[in-house]
This record gives C-alpha cells, sequence and structure tokens, in this order.
C-alpha cells in the first residue's frame, strides 16, 4: 500500500532496499564466519553499549555497514528529535567536511580487541537512562573519554609509527562507487543539513570517523537518545558531543604537519574556556609525524584539496557551488558586512525560457570556538561570517525566498546584494524581488518553488516547512 500522507522534507530519510542491498547485507553479516554463544541483554548499561551489545559481530562488517549509508545514518540525528533548537545544535561549527577511515585500516582485529578491552570507557549517556546529573555525569564521561583516548591513541602510535598510512590512503575511498564516502553538514542556527560531496568553499573545519567514533555518534543521538527523558539526560547528551567532535577533528588533525597541529587547532578554538584547554593539554600524546610531504605554508588548504583530489571519483557534483552561472556565482564572495543580514537559509528561483532554476543561498555563522552550552552569541565572529550559493536546495527550513523575473532582475540582485550594510537595504531588496509570507500570491509561488524542488530531488523530495519563513 502507499503511503498517502504528507511527505516532509524535515523528517524524509528514504532508504532503497532491493536485492543488491539484501545480498549486501548477506555478505557482511551471514556469509562471514563468526559465532554468537548468547544473545545480547536488554538492560541499559549494556543495551546502551554497542560494543557489548555486538561484540560477537565482525567489527569490519559493523563499519562497512554504516559506511554504505553514512548519509542516511548521519540524518539520522540531524533530522531526528535530538537535533531541535539552537542549544542543541551549537555543539558543531556552521560548515564542515565529514569523511570516513578506511575499514581495512581501523577496523581490524587489533582495534576490535582495544575496543574490547575498553568497552566500559565507551559507556553512553543512555545508560543513566533519565537519572543523569549533569555535572557530576560529565566528569565521570570526561574521565573515561581520556581513558579511552589514551588507549586509542597508544595503538594509533603503533599502527601509524614514522607517519604509515597517514596519509589520504588513511581514508575510505566509497569502494570507488559510494558517494558516501564524502559528506557535508550543514547548521543553519536551529536546524541542520547534511548532503553528499564536499560542498562549498574549504570549511574551518573537517571531521574523520573512524568507527568507534560512528558508532557512538549514532547511538549517542539516535539509538539512545531519549527524546521524553530529562534535562539532565538532554543536556549529558549535548555535552558529550563536545567529546566526539573534538575526536572526530583531531583525527584530521593528525594528517596535518605535527609541528602545526597545535597551532591549527588553536584557531579552531580562540577564546575557549580553560576547562578546554586543559582537556587539549591532557590528550597530546600522538606524537606521529604526517605521511603527506607538504609543499606549500598552508597545510591545512592543501590537505582539503588533496583529500578532494583522492575522492574524486566519488564526489556527488549534485550541489557544486562552481557550477552557479554567473552573476549570480558572485554571492560566494560577498563581504561579510551584508552577510550578516542574510538569514540563514535563501531559495532563489529564477524564472527562465523553459521553467525554472532553483538555488540555495547558505549563510555560515563563524564563531570564535563552539565549546560555550549557552554563550553563543559572545563566541560569534561576525566579521567572519561567509556564504555559499549552490545548485538546487539544501535544507528543510527556508527562511527566505526570492523570485528573479527574467536576466535584468538576476543581474540587479547579484549586484545588489553585497552592496548591503544596513538592515533597511536588505527590506528594499525583499521589497523588489522576494515572496514573503504576506504576499498576496504566495501559495501559487510556493506551488512553483515545490514543483521545481521535486525536479531537483526526485524520490528525496518532501513539502518545505515554513515556520522559519521569516517576514523582514
Amino acid at each position: 500500500l502507499h503511503d498517502r500522507s504528507t511527505i516532509l522534507s524535515k523528517t524524509h530519510l528514504p532508504l532503497k532496499l532491493n536485492d543488491e542491498k539484501l545480498a549486501r547485507i548477506y555478505q557482511q553479516f551471514i556469509a562471514p564466519n563468526y559465532t554468537v554463544s548468547s544473545l545480547p541483554s536488554y538492560e541499559p548499561t549494556l543495551a546502551s553499549n554497542p560494543f557489548k551489545t555486538f561484540e560477537a559481530l565482525p567489527i569490519d562488517a559493523k563499519y562497512q555497514f554504516m559506511l554504505d549509508e553514512a548519509e542516511l545514518i548521519i540524518m539520522g540525528f540531524i533530522k531526528g528529535p535530538v537535533c531541535r533548537g539552537q542549544i542543541a545544535l551549537n555543539v558543531i561549527n556552521d560548515h564542515f567536511w565529514v569523511a570516513f577511515a578506511d575499514p581495512k585500516k581501523v577496523a581490524t582485529p587489533a582495534v576490535g580487541k582495544m575496543l574490547v578491552q575498553h568497552e566500559d570507557a565507551l559507556e553512553l549517556p543512555a545508560a543513566e537512562e533519565s537519572n543523569a546529573l549533569p555535572i557530576s555525569n560529565w566528569v565521570k564521561y570526561s574521565v573515561r573519554e581520556k581513558r579511552y583516548l589514551k588507549a586509542k591513541v597508544e595503538l594509533a602510535n603503533n599502527l601509524f609509527k614514522n607517519g604509515e598510512h597517514l596519509t589520504t590512503d588513511l581514508l575510505w575511498k566509497g569502494d570507488g562507487h559510494n558517494q558516501n564516502a564524502a559528506l557535508t553538514i550543514f547548521r543553519h542556527f536551529d536546524s541542520a543539513t547534511v548532503v553528499k560531496g564536499f560542498i562549498g568553499q574549504q570549511p574551518k573545519t573537517m571531521w574523520v570517523l573512524d568507527y568507534a567514533l560512528f558508532e557512538r555518534i549514532h547511538y549517542l543521538l539516535v539509538a539512545g537518545f531519549d527524546v521524553y527523558g530529562n534535562i539532565g539526560h538532554q543536556l549529558i547528551t549535548r555535552l558529550y558531543m563536545d567529546f566526539l567532535r573534538l575526536e572526530g577533528e583531531h583525527n584530521f588533525l593528525a594528517l596535518l604537519p605535527e609541528a602545526q597541529r597545535e597551532t591549527i587547532k588553536q584557531s579552531w578554538y580562540r577564546k575557549s574556556p580553560p576547562s578546554l584547554s586543559t582537556f587539549f593539554e591532557n590528550n597530546r600524546e600522538f606524537s606521529q609525524p604526517s605521511g603527506i610531504n607538504y609543499q606549500t605554508d598552508e597545510p591545512q588548504s592543501e590537505l582539503y584539496g588533496l583529500i578532494k583530489e583522492a575522492l574524486e571519483p566519488v564526489l556527488s557534483p549534485r550541489y557544486d557551488y562552481k557550477k552557479v552561472p554567473a552573476p549570480l556565482s558572485a554571492i560566494n564572495t560577498m563581504p561579510a558586512k551584508a552577510v550578516n543580514l542574510l538569514p540563514q537559509l535563501s531559495y532563489v528561483l529564477v524564472k527562465e525560457q523553459d521553467g525554472h532554476k532553483g538555488y540555495t543561498i547558505i549563510h555560515h555563522n563563524a564563531h570564535y570556538n563552539i565549546s560555550s552550552l549557552l554563550n553563543e552569541d559572545g563566541q560569534r565572529a561576525y566579521e567572519e561570517d561567509t556564504v555559499t550559493i549552490v545548485p538546487g536546495f539544501i535544507g528543510d527550513y527556508p527562511s527566505a525566498i526570492w523570485y528573479l523575473n527574467n536576466t535584468q532582475q538576476v543581474s540587479a540582485f547579484a549586484e545588489q546584494l553585497p552592496l548591503m550594510q544596513v538592515e533597511a537595504d536588505y527590506r528594499a531588496l525583499k521589497s523588489k524581488f522576494a515572496i514573503r509570507r504576506t504576499h498576496p500570491q504566495f501559495w501559487q509561488y510556493s506551488d512553483i518553488l515545490h514543483q521545481v524542488a521535486r525536479q531537483y530531488r526526485g524520490v528525496e523530495f518532501g513539502m518545505f516547512d515554513y515556520n522559519r519563513l521569516e517576514n523582514r
């Protein structure tokens, strides 16, 4: 039977289930020779820990199962109840890329043995159910995270001795065809989006996820998150995510020159509190050099280029910002003062002879650091805000809809948007080119927007949520 209810973009997570997928699961979990001596318990302290619950399953199979649908698994929390509101989302940067460590290098028996030996240190907040006390539990999980990281670093120092494998060879290449190998995550203040490909300009940071990290993110934010849990459970979940973000960033840093890792990390966490600095000080034991021979004085930028080159065969071209034609492409270089006036997500419809083209303007909020739970505005670096315009539609909650009726309007819009200085300039532009929610033909334009979005998104299409549509 067909589900005839309205499909909403904000909750739509399609997964293709066919004979090929069935064969893949058989290959991963049925064909291998291993023994399950007993079924796992449903006791919270065990069921909340995937390393105990699924200890009998081959580590490479578990990791590859997640990699095959990495975008969908991350979308599970991006579109789930855990990512609702500013405080829930200020644990991540506004724009960053995600890659994954190759299973052949990090889903090995040695890694599996280390995870089993330290599975108690990998216990997640769901074990507390709704009885979590934020402060005392944060201290407890901080100690456990340090204990696990110490063991992980000891193993990494052996696996990557003298920089062996610490090159782009460390990264999963999607088996030559899977576009889930390269993802981009955007935060839109109180919502977020994940898409395939390395989208936009080079970001401030990047994550490299390994099996244990990917699994814990999923269990923390999806499998083990209690939407009805008390404030303690939700708060400790948010605080624990700090550890996981830092770990993903540290994995990326390991590919950079050893002498510059600390400087680069400090640039990501300017004006950070003493507690975070102390945590950094206690986790500097990884001491292997990068295996990459850098040729420039900007190794982070160079590394981004090398990673894109290594994953080029599986990079999704769908939202390639370089495919936006002039003059709209000039929006990518807007000055920060004009960017500050933009909402988080703007959709642009351009009328052409044979129909409409659609674009998304994404405002990236810059921060000195993202270690503050309640004082995000105090960490904002407004003078560093940037913007990206991409073909198609990213996000689920448009804040503005622009409709450009001809090439003259396209040129005028692209020329005037970067010149904005004050709120009045923005409102004047909206009066010329925007479809406000009070527009008398709003729903006719909404129909056009959804028709164009359906063409771009295909089976992933869902209706947009207008709750955040501004009326400036």
